[in-house]
């Protein structure tokens, strides 16, 4: 099932019905709350690496219990469809390996031509195979499982040698193969019978990246074979003609997915071509307007080509789209929107979602363990994660080297007074705020904000910008502790190179030179 903190994360998303969210929020308090409960050392980090073991070793935690929605069109697997209704139940990819899923078959051809005119003439049949606990390590020998009556039985202890044990084996993977079946066959029944009135059920012949002709679901065609009364086939190809070699003997053809790819423009968009064709039309009824062309005054439409071309124009009399900037920035956004302004305002007007980035997790692992090392952990949201900023990290055998590095460097063995401190300030009435990753107090009475990166050192004008985000924390922090600004410096640390570097801070009126370029 899927992970209760993806679920939770999803589901906090606003077109979620509140019930329905709060369920899986509760279900993510709870999990946290245990894990609490029953661990020595509660951190955050720990947490986060116990949600990642159940996810990879346990296959996730229990999800929260789903409701039926007659409002909306709900996705849901089979396991979490159980005990609910909707008036339709749409049921797609019945083919062979996916409903019912078993990892290898063994093709039986045919040596008929298909009376039904299934379009499976050439692999009338696949017999599956399941090795179950004799590969792998995360499987439970049969014999030592509670339900071990009910599944199917390997005597390899009573094998007089290994031809017999062979033979046994093959018996005892084609019964594992009948039996994973069987469990299939049991859910195809709670998704079959979810339906009020009306059932769609799909299958294909090719799917975009196999190589391999698909072959209709065995539970897809017992229904057109036993209820065929009750059935619809609306599209029904037959499986294309095998391919003969110079010896007549037959082989299932190419994906034509494959040969030719299919590509789309997107967005779509609806007028194509018309789209020049339509682009002069109000143009030319403005010039017959102008030139006195009578037109019948009973007709409707002429009032509302006249409300069109009015709209029109007061289009092109608007001025260009105004990018509305919030009244908090973080200080990452504020680095950003003196790298490139442009790029921050189209980030605000458009915004996107990023591609996975390794640099940031990477980031975010070192920045933990820097966590650990002080012994202090601050609850914060994920979406604010300490390090999720870093770029261009390499591999993951760098953190290691990283880790050596800090553990040389000037600040291992130092004591801060606040590790991943939040904090905001405002700075020419837009408030900035971020995660200041340390802070170490100075012999002189004054303090030092610490920022860890993970990623290169940059240069020249990068560099500039970049001291930005450390000018926001150290004010930040000064006027927090309501001291003299000039009693807070801040310093870099590189882990990759294992260097401090300690910028030339921009000023208060620095930071307030930069943030009026945005309009009021």
């Amino acid at each position: 099932s899927t992970s209760v903190a993806e679920s939770a994360l999803s589901l906090a998303r606003s077109e979620h019905t509140a019930s329905t969210a709060r369920v899986h929020l509760d279900a993510f308090s709870d999990v946290a709350v245990r894990y609490a409960a029953s661990s020595d050392r509660s951190t955050l980090a720990g947490f986060l690496s116990w949600l990642d073991a159940a996810r990879e070793q346990e296959r996730g935690l229990d999800a929260g219990h789903s409701e039926s929605e007659s409002d909306a069109v709900q996705v849901l697997t089979v396991h979490a469809a159980k005990g609910l209704e909707w008036d339709v139940v749409a049921v797609p990819a019945l083919i062979e390996g996916v409903f019912p899923d078993h990892a290898s078959t063994s093709v039986v051809p045919c040596d008929d031509d298909d009376p039904q005119g299934r379009g499976i003439e050439y692999q009338c049949s696949r017999v599956p195979k399941d090795k179950g606990w004799l590969i792998g390590l995360d499987s439970l020998p049969y014999d030592l499982r509670g339900d071990r009556d009910g599944l199917p039985h390997l005597d390899w202890r009573g094998a007089s040698d290994r031809l017999a044990l062979s033979a046994d084996i093959g018996e005892f993977v084609t019964d594992g193969g009948a039996h994973a079946v069987a469990e299939e066959r049991r859910l195809a029944y709670v998704a079959f019978t979810r339906a009020r009135t009306e059932m769609l059920l799909t299958t294909h012949t090719w799917s975009a990246g196999k190589k391999t002709l698909s072959v209709p679901s065995r539970f897809l065609l017992e229904i057109i074979d036993h209820l065929p009364q009750r059935i619809t086939r609306d599209v029904w190809v037959p499986a294309p003609e095998p391919l003969l070699d110079y010896a007549g003997k037959r082989s299932a053809p190419s994906n034509p997915h494959l040969a030719v790819p299919v590509s789309r423009t997107w967005p779509h968009d609806p007028m194509a071509r018309r789209r020049a064709a339509l682009a002069a039309v109000p143009e030319r009824l403005r010039r017959l307007i102008e030139h006195g062309v009578t037109v019948p005054t009973d007709d409707p439409r002429v009032d509302d080509l006249r409300l069109l071309l009015a709209e029109q124009e007061a289009r092109k009399a608007m001025a260009e789209p105004v990018v509305t900037v919030p009244p908090h920035l973080s200080a990452s956004a504020v680095v950003s929107l003196a790298t490139d302004p442009e790029a921050f305002a189209m980030s605000l007007r458009r915004p996107m979602p990023s591609p996975p980035a390794l640099a940031a997790r990477r980031g975010t692992g070192f920045h933990a363990w820097v966590e650990q090392h002080y012994a202090r952990a601050a609850f914060l949201d994920i979406e604010d994660l300490p390090g999720s900023a870093d770029e261009g990290a390499d591999d993951d055998s760098t953190i290691e080297l990283m880790k050596q590095h800090f553990l040389a460097s000037e600040w291992a063995d130092r004591i801060p007074e606040e590790v991943e401190l939040a904090i905001e300030t405002v700075i020419d009435g837009i408030a900035v705020r971020g995660r200041v990753d340390a802070v170490f107090a100075r012999d002189d009475g004054g303090w030092t904000v610490v920022d860890w990166k993970t990623g290169a050192r940059p240069s020249g004008r990068d560099a500039e910008t970049r001291a930005l985000q450390l000018g926001a924390y150290a004010l930040a922090f000064a006027r927090w502790r309501g001291v003299d600004p000039s009693l807070v410096d801040a310093a870099f640390y590189y882990a990759a190179q294992g260097q401090t570097v300690r910028p030339g801070l921009p000023t208060e009126s620095d930071l307030i030179a930069l943030l009026a370029v945005i309009p009021a």
